[in-house]
């Protein structure tokens, strides 16, 4: 589909940049200069961010912004994208569930509620080494694995709610 009717680039309806987490456009420009994936803008004003970030048009928020930035009262019931259910369930079937949450919040958000239950719920052994002061824990899976994965996660999960 041509990229201007795509849902995310269409205007954020009823929503301010009042409605944004300046802390986290902030926070998120600031890593990516570190990273060396965005250049340094040179500025901090929130309305130049987003408008070097592509997420204002004409003045007006794109739902990527507010899907990205967006404080958790602005969401519902118009960005059900922004939902993510969590679950454990008992044995190999969908059938009982030990566990069954539902999150609301921006992109950054759902990805910290995510990590949060899986470090909840993943079991983590330990160990004591004779030349170790302090016991050696080992995640069940490696962190490298754990900080891709939630962002597979929400977006299949998003799909479906």
């Amino acid at each position: 589909m041509h990229g201007s009717y795509r849902w995310e680039t269409q205007i954020a309806r009823n929503i301010s940049i009042k409605d944004l987490d300046r802390e986290e456009i902030i926070r998120t420009v600031d890593e990516a200069v570190r990273r060396q994936r965005l250049s340094e803008p040179g500025t901090r004003k929130v309305k130049d961010l987003l408008i070097g970030l592509g997420l204002l048009q004409e003045d007006n928020l794109l739902n990527a912004a507010v899907v990205l930035f967006g404080k958790s009262k602005s969401f519902l019931p118009n960005y059900i994208q922004c939902t993510l259910r969590l679950a454990r369930f008992r044995g190999t079937y969908k059938t009982e569930f030990i566990d069954n949450r539902q999150v609301t919040g921006n992109a950054f958000e759902l990805f910290e509620q995510a990590q949060i239950f899986f470090r909840n719920h993943l079991p983590v052994s330990g160990k004591i080494l004779p030349d170790k002061f302090e016991r050696v824990d080992e995640p069940l899976y490696p962190a490298a694995a754990l900080s891709t994965a939630p962002n597979k996660f929400v977006t299949i999960l998003s799909a479906s709610a």
